[in-house]
């Protein structure tokens, strides 16, 4: 895959070689889904140092087929562009089912999570390395389009806040995503996928925003 970036440290924009492994695992039940989503991503910028991100997401939803909802998630997640070193949270929310149609599905919720990070505030120093712990709150909106037999669209987006006790501080994070899916065949897709992140006050001295463009290939097995 390539991936264009800005606001990783590295000379942006830039093109990226890129290899991404995910796995997504689902099972459901007649009250409850379980969602498990694993990925990790190994890339590099010419003769740079490789780096790597990752994270797995467990989410449980309880009385999925009403209207309103509850789930309760929780992830682990490293990122070394950014220099985090680890993210634990765990969480709890209300979910709403806006719209379930054929052609469109619109979903929301909202909740409480308590988050633990490690970062390391100098590259290659691990006697910086810091900790954050801080209680948060956090909502999503999700809007899945069916455009075509072959094609798909979903746009998501998310909000996150907590106060920070350490620095005395409320901190705040904006995330969104579009996901265009090309049907090649019953295994193939081909995905087109636009991400944008903001952190309003990032915890150590990096830039407070990136966006990604990536286009890849998709085989189920």
């Amino acid at each position: 895959q390539a991936r264009f970036c800005e606001g990783l440290g590295l000379k942006c924009p830039c093109l990226l070689d890129r290899l991404t492994s995910r796995t997504d695992l689902l099972y459901v039940s007649k009250k409850k889904a379980y969602i498990l989503v694993n990925s990790i991503d190994y890339f590099k910028s010419g003769n740079s140092q490789p780096f790597s991100t990752g994270y797995g997401h467990l989410r449980i939803n309880f009385r999925r087929k009403h209207k309103i909802s509850f789930e309760t998630f929780a992830q682990i997640q490293y990122d070394e562009i950014r220099r985090m070193r680890l993210r634990q949270l765990v969480g709890a929310g209300v979910r709403l089912t806006v719209v379930d149609k054929d052609l469109v599905d619109v979903h929301m919720g909202s909740g409480v999570m308590y988050e633990i990070e490690k970062w390391r505030e100098v590259e290659g120093d691990p006697a910086t390395d810091f900790k954050k712990w801080m209680p948060k709150s956090s909502s999503y909106i999700g809007i899945e389009f069916i455009l075509s037999n072959s094609s798909q669209l979903t746009i998501w987006g998310m909000h996150q806040v907590g106060y920070d006790s350490q620095d005395d501080l409320v901190r705040t994070r904006y995330a969104g995503e579009a996901t265009l899916n090309f049907h090649i065949s019953r295994r193939m897709t081909w995905t087109t996928r636009c991400s944008y992140f903001y952190d309003v006050q990032p915890v150590i001295a990096i830039r407070n925003s990136y966006f990604q463009l990536t286009n890849g290939l998709q085989i189920k097995f």
